[in-house]
């Protein structure tokens, strides 16, 4: 019984970390969105650290989008275990799912 409630808290500190990771992936492409909008407005071009910001962010959108896609999909989680193996896990995984890249599954 004991095995099994700490199983759950680590299931539960997992959960809470994807939910935390996942939350600041919203917040960095809310704040982009918002840049991109005020530049649109105001008719002005992306300054080069803009833009390189905006680059990196469109980036991480399209792992965090990908990797969404494939736990989704039907044996999902035997992909991203193959990913981890294959040494591929880095180039689905945005800055954010970081602590991901040197967990061990």
């Amino acid at each position: 019984m004991k095995n099994k409630t700490i199983e759950l808290e680590n299931l539960k500190k997992e959960a809470n970390l994807f939910l935390e990771a996942l939350k600041k992936e919203g917040i960095e492409t809310k704040s982009m969105s918002k840049l991109v909008t005020t530049c649109v407005i105001e008719r002005r071009p992306l300054t080069d650290e803009e833009g390189k910001k905006f680059a990196n962010q469109l980036k991480n959108l399209v792992k965090t989008l990908g990797l969404a896609t494939i736990i989704l999909m039907p044996g999902g989680s035997i992909i991203f275990i193959l990913m981890h193996y294959l040494k591929l896990r880095d180039y689905f995984l945005s800055d954010s799912f970081s602590y991901l890249k040197n967990k061990d599954i």
